[in-house]
């Protein structure tokens, strides 16, 4: 029978081991000696004269030493078995010792269908075990697949195992690959920081040029009075000054202008400066070989 189908056994804490009763075996209980009357008016066996038919008596010598009975409890204390058979009058019973008595045996339901303790087998210890009381309510599983039926999900098991490990592994180079983007995205912003610093250095107006001589700007095409003298109050006098003019030098000044958008560029203010300045001074003049603020935004731009 499985350990939950066993009955709940009483308590039997208060009551003593049968490794520690004497062997009593031979010996009538307390509890099966018959009721002995109140004998305290009668006079002494040897006060007595004749003796009456006792032959259904024992002798007091034929009375084996009572062993103690601290253990026992007192007559007092016993309740009334007077619907109970005398031990004289029960047939011979077979030795029962590994029995409990009825008394104390709860009232049972019907174990027919049940093994005998006796063909029980031996149970393992299972002090490491918690009870049955102990383990929280199971939900319902019904619904689940068995173990034995898991056991054909095994290839797919060690499949999804393996793609644990590839997922971890593949987190741990994303990880590496985020720290190396931190450290670059880093390098950029900083780098970033400095070209706007030098854009915003660039777009500063320049202090009005030392001129020993103005050119008139009005011979450049696209350039009437009005323009020169635009020009001229924001500290260009000459051809050179706009020979050397980069794309955010043009930003800067044509707003200020107050032209159509992109007219410096369309009519290749510029490019007239250096012929004019060619013609009108004997110099040639290259464009700038430095570094500016907008080519070099330019380059950053092109490598992120």
């Amino acid at each position: 029978a499985l350990k939950t189908d066993i009955p709940k056994v009483p308590d039997v804490s208060g009551f003593a081991l049968k490794a520690d009763i004497p062997n009593v075996s031979g010996f009538a209980l307390k509890l099966d000696l018959p009721k002995v009357p109140d004998v305290s008016g009668f006079a002494l066996k040897t006060d007595i004269p004749k003796i009456p038919d006792v032959t259904g008596f024992a002798l007091k010598t034929d009375i084996p030493k009572v062993p103690n009975l601290t253990g026992f409890a007192l007559k007092a204390d016993i309740p009334n078995v007077a619907g109970f058979a005398l031990k004289l009058d029960l047939p011979k019973v077979p030795d029962v010792s590994r029995f409990a008595l009825k008394t104390d045996i709860p009232k049972m339901p019907d174990v027919s269908g049940f093994a005998l303790k006796s063909d029980i087998p031996k149970v393992p210890d299972v002090s490491g075990f918690a009870l049955k009381t102990s383990i929280p309510s199971v939900p319902d599983v019904s619904g689940f697949a068995t173990k034995s039926d898991i056991s054909a999900f095994e290839p797919l098991r060690a499949t999804t195992r393996d793609l644990a490990a590839q997922l971890k592994s593949k987190d741990e180079l994303i990880n590496q690959l985020r720290a190396q983007l931190d450290a670059e995205v880093g390098e950029r912003q900083s780098e970033i920081k400095r070209l706007e610093a030098l854009l915003a250095e660039s777009r500063k107006p320049a202090p009005p040029p030392v001129v020993s001589k103005p050119d008139k700007l009005e011979l450049i095409w696209g350039i009437g009075p009005v323009l020169a003298k635009r020009l001229n109050e924001h500290g260009v006098f000459t051809f050179r000054q706009i020979a050397a003019w980069t794309s955010l030098e043009i930003d800067r000044i044509e707003p200020l202008l107050d032209t159509i958008p992109d007219r410096v560029r369309r009519e290749e203010w510029v490019k007239q400066s250096r012929e004019l300045h060619l013609k009108m001074h004997g110099e040639v003049l290259d464009p700038s070989s430095g570094e500016t603020a907008e080519t070099a935004l330019k380059s950053f731009s092109q490598e992120a």
